[in-house]
């Protein structure tokens, strides 16, 4: 795999970063956090909410969608295995990876709307592209109790990280296509096993993820009026009808509160008798300012997604290779033996810091160990979603311009020019770097205010709040010291 360095501009980043963490955290506390009281519904135009209620019209959105995974496969088995040339790599790792986050940003979960291997894995389940049935080839099972959680999403999310470093997957175009095989296979596998989509809402790394970023989505989907909800004896949106299927991931509109479950499939929307349903705008970040039910294995992936990001960018940097060869060297391992020891321990010491600060709090406030844990994770949500902008923004950036050379070969056939392709590059180095450098102040800034949401929950003002500030800034300077380093691109 052929890389470029990317030298940043600031080596006093860090400390800018953290100057910025400590303003931030001075003028987080003294707001006052609302929730969202505003929302604009799109479903109150006529036109729209007869466009959501139409069943083919998901259909059509998911199709593009799974022709690209498909191609994606197929040029990845049999295309040319250089990761800049073909059309398999520069579009998982560059264009969707990225997009997805960025999708998140603004419009939640919606990329679980038009997921391949979801769309797949339905119409296997239902015998259907789009039309309701009453009988599902399943076999139905229900999911086991003690699984109804996020914590087989967070191995299945640290097995993938892991096996992209042990396997080299994001410079294999062939090691790319069988991992959505594997993945396409055993989501039909759960599809065909379990009731409804059990492998989106407790199995699904990605969905997990982008389920706590959407949190900070500035669009949600909630029942109109709770009354009606209440009143309401055949709960279709749970049940089904003739016009559609009960929640596919197990939710009710009237007690749904978060984005995190939610797959934006508008069943509900269609089998609602009293068109009880709203989708539109809201206060960016509504839930997480607004104050939401902490819960621990939402904790526990909220550290862990950040812990990923961490390592992920610092892997592209020349340190990375320099502490790969010499503990290669000192331990007798292989390289991917080195990253799977250093994956693990970046992900236990990100979550050791953030312990060590919880039982600060702990012993200030009084309150368990599980409280504190579980309500200032919610504080990394945006931290961890703009680190990951700001590390997959250079990508996108910088190497993105190769995307539109796949496009002409997708193959990657015409090899003199595959083999001296070369990074393209949309703005300059310093450029990208104003722009990182925005986006992890973005989240450092929301990530404080969560934070003195919560403190002010508990009633305990600056106890609660300025350890956990103590931490993003030293978190912040750790992240901000990455970015000053020569970056590597990924895509030769």
């Amino acid at each position: 795999m052929m890389m470029h360095s990317v030298h940043n501009l600031y080596p006093g980043l860090p400390v800018v970063l953290a100057f910025v963490v400590v303003l931030a955290s001075v003028v987080a506390f003294t707001l006052r956090q609302r929730g969202s009281t505003g929302r604009l519904d799109i479903l109150k135009v006529p036109f729209i909410l007869r466009l959501f209620k139409r069943r083919e019209v998901q259909f059509l959105l998911q199709l593009p969608f799974v022709v690209v995974f498909f191609l994606a496969i197929v040029t990845g088995l049999w295309g040319i295995q250089v990761a800049g040339a073909n059309l398999s790599t520069v579009v998982v790792w560059t264009v969707w990876w990225t997009g997805i986050v960025v999708v998140t940003l603004f419009l939640g979960k919606i990329w679980c709307c038009v997921c391949p291997w979801a769309a797949v894995g339905e119409w296997v389940q239902r015998l259907s592209f789009w039309g309701k049935k009453d009988d599902t080839f399943s076999l139905d099972m229900k999911w086991p109790v003690v699984l109804r959680n996020l914590y087989p999403a967070v191995v299945l999310f640290i097995t993938i990280t892991w096996a992209e470093f042990q396997f080299g997957l994001v410079s294999s175009p062939k090691g790319t296509a069988n991992l959505a095989i594997i993945v396409l296979f055993f989501t039909v596998l759960v599809f065909l096993l379990y009731e409804r989509r059990s492998f989106c809402r407790y199995l699904c790394p990605v969905g997990g993820m982008l389920g706590l970023y959407s949190m900070a989505s500035s669009i949600e989907l909630r029942a109109r009026d709770r009354r009606i909800c209440r009143e309401c004896e055949t709960k279709d949106c749970i049940n089904g009808n003739e016009y559609g299927y009960g929640c596919p991931v197990f939710e009710y509109p009237e007690s749904m509160d978060v984005n995190t479950y939610c797959v934006l499939c508008t069943e509900c929307i269609k089998t609602c008798p009293r068109d009880n349903i709203a989708f539109g705008l809201r206060h960016f970040a509504g839930e997480l300012l607004g104050g939401i039910k902490p819960r621990l294995d939402e904790g526990v992936f909220s550290v862990v997604i950040l812990g990923v990001v961490i390592f992920h960018s610092f892997t592209m940097i020349d340190l990375w290779f320099t502490w790969l060869g010499y503990m290669t060297s000192l331990t007798g391992l292989s390289p991917q033996g080195v990253a799977t020891l250093s994956l693990g321990a970046t992900i236990a010491m990100t979550g050791g810091v953030y312990l060590f600060f919880c039982y600060i709090v702990k012993g200030l406030l009084g309150i368990s160990i599980r409280d504190v844990f579980a309500s200032y994770s919610y504080s990394l949500i945006p931290i961890a979603l703009f680190y990951h902008l700001a590390h997959n923004v250079m990508h996108l950036l910088m190497e993105g311009a190769g995307f539109f050379s796949v496009i002409k070969d997708p193959f990657g056939w015409n090899a003199k020019q595959a083999m001296t392709m070369k990074t393209g590059m949309y703005l300059s180095h310093a450029q990208v770097e104003y722009i990182q450098m925005f986006l992890v102040i973005v989240g450092v800034w929301l990530g404080l205010r969560v934070a003195a949401r919560v403190s002010s929950g508990f009633n305990h003002g600056l106890r609660g709040f300025l350890p956990h500030a103590v931490m993003t800034c030293i978190i912040t300077f750790v992240y901000g010291w990455i970015l000053t380093q020569p970056m590597m691109m990924r895509m030769g």
